[in-house]
């Protein structure tokens, strides 16, 4: 069986981003779709463990 995956932020084939709004809200987001309007890019593009390990390192 394939490596399929349903939710492309599950697939760590892919380069992501981290991504900021205006509220501090961060949200991990793939590269190969654009950035939706009211986001800034914080960190990335790197590996979807990367991105992960930099959201959880943080502060809130």
């Amino acid at each position: 069986m394939q490596n399929e995956y349903i939710n492309p932020f599950d697939n760590t084939d892919h380069q992501f981003f981290v991504l900021i709004n205006d509220k501090q809200q961060q949200s991990l987001w793939p590269t190969f779709t654009a950035v939706p309007k009211g986001w800034q890019v914080l960190f990335g593009p790197d590996q979807r463990e990367k991105c992960i390990a930099f959201l959880l390192s943080e502060p809130s």
